[in-house]
């Protein structure tokens, strides 16, 4: 079972351009002895100086900003949808609020911007790209989180859980590293908040409720097909005393 998640995970990827640019980018520096600070891709028509281009800015050798097209389109946009989450108790709007909150703006390509819940605390705006086609490595927005802290932990065994678990998830300590959170220190407690991340590519081919819808209809065909080889199956029993047909076989041939 995790064997087959594992590769639709993979299959499903879209690559992450930021990620491929950045990972380049150290690796020439690392190369040619430089000091890291901007880096910039030609983007999807490979020329530079057009407006496909993606810019990345580094900061003591780590991510600090990206830079591209739609931003000032997107922005604007994502700054509504979090006051819209402070506004009503820190819920995601759902897909219908959302679109409407694009006010039918279009995208510097001519494409109409796209909004996405991914689950309850996670949605998208983005524009399809300067390639126009929806889920590839070219696709530009804004990913906005709602971070809402844990409750303290009640009775002992809930709190010897909360001693022995890691203070923050691996995503939050990846994004510490990265530059792109700040790290909470010991005993201090964070309030609900909106983060938002900006991404060009690295989404994945089944989103929101499609991925999990997928897997539903996996776990109930694996279910059926199991019911219907139970039903048909007949085992065969050996009993102590009896010998096998062809274990018989080959005494006879001894």
């Amino acid at each position: 079972g995790n064997l087959f998640t594992a590769g639709v995970n993979h299959l499903i990827q879209v690559p992450d351009r930021l990620a491929l640019i950045e990972d380049k980018a150290i690796q020439k520096a690392k190369d040619e002895k430089e000091p890291l600070e901007r880096v910039t891709d030609p983007g999807f028509d490979e020329k530079a100086g057009t407006d496909d281009d993606i810019t990345i800015v580094f900061k003591d050798g780590k991510r600090d900003s990206e830079h591209f097209a739609t931003i000032p389109l997107l922005e604007p946009i994502a700054k509504s949808i979090e006051a819209h989450i402070r506004a009503n108790d820190w819920r995601v709007p759902d897909n219908e609020t959302g679109k409407a909150l694009l006010n039918d703006i279009t995208d510097i390509w001519g494409r109409p911007l796209e909004y996405l819940v991914v689950n309850s605390r996670q949605c998208r705006v983005f524009s399809d790209g300067p390639d126009r086609m929806p889920l590839t490595q070219w696709d530009e927005g804004i990913t906005i989180t709602v971070e809402i802290p844990e409750p303290e932990p009640s009775g002992w065994f809930a709190k010897m859980i909360a001693q022995i678990r890691p203070q923050e998830t691996w995503a939050d300590q990846r994004k510490v590293e990265l530059g792109i959170q700040e790290e909470t220190k010991a005993g201090e407690t964070r309030a609900a908040s909106v983060s938002a991340t900006r991404f060009v590519g690295g989404q994945t081919r089944l989103q929101g409720a499609a991925y999990f819808w997928f897997f539903t209809w996996v776990m109930l065909g694996t279910a059926v097909v199991f019911a219907i080889v139970a039903k048909f199956y007949r085992p065969r029993e050996y009993f102590h005393d009896e010998v096998p047909e062809e274990e018989e076989i080959v005494e006879a041939l001894q």
